[in-house]
């Protein structure tokens, strides 16, 4: 299994977080949701090979753009409850991407053709999204990701 769950601790750990203020709303669904899916980013960039300095970039960027969507401004966001939100839905994706690779690893010991280029086909978009993500948020060029390897 390439996810390493203690990337995004690191991640959050190795930003600088706003503070948090105590008159912070929740965060809405549309917030919520969001933050899941950038938690469910990161685990697939992570899966797909994305070194810890580009996990540890994603994080702050996405955490930046989150911050940046706020619509009361960021002087309202709460940014421990972004990480919380984020690692839920990094947690959820990467038990899906655990239980895709024991469905396969069951069927036998190397994965077939079909395996493979589903694998870099979606490791593929991820890394555009990555790519596009980092390269807007100017913390690293383009293709930050290395090439997708085999699962």
């Amino acid at each position: 299994m390439r996810v390493r769950p203690a990337l995004i601790v690191l991640a959050a750990a190795a930003m600088v977080a706003p503070p948090v203020f105590a008159d912070a709303a929740p965060p809405s669904v549309e917030a919520r949701a969001e933050a899941e899916a950038d938690g469910m980013l990161l685990a697939q960039a992570l899966y797909c090979g994305a070194p810890e300095n580009v996990g540890t970039a994603l994080m702050a960027a996405l955490q930046r753009r989150a911050q940046a969507a706020t619509p009361t401004g960021a002087g309202s966001f709460d940014a421990v409850a972004y990480q919380r939100v984020v690692m839920e839905g990094f947690e959820r994706m990467a038990g899906t991407l655990k239980s895709i690779d024991a469905q396969w690893e069951s069927e036998s010991t190397s994965p077939s053709p079909q395996r493979v280029q589903q694998y870099v086909e979606e490791c593929t978009q991820v890394q555009r999204e990555v790519d596009a993500l980092l390269t807007a948020a100017d913390d690293a060029g383009p293709s930050a990701m290395p090439a997708s390897s085999l699962p």
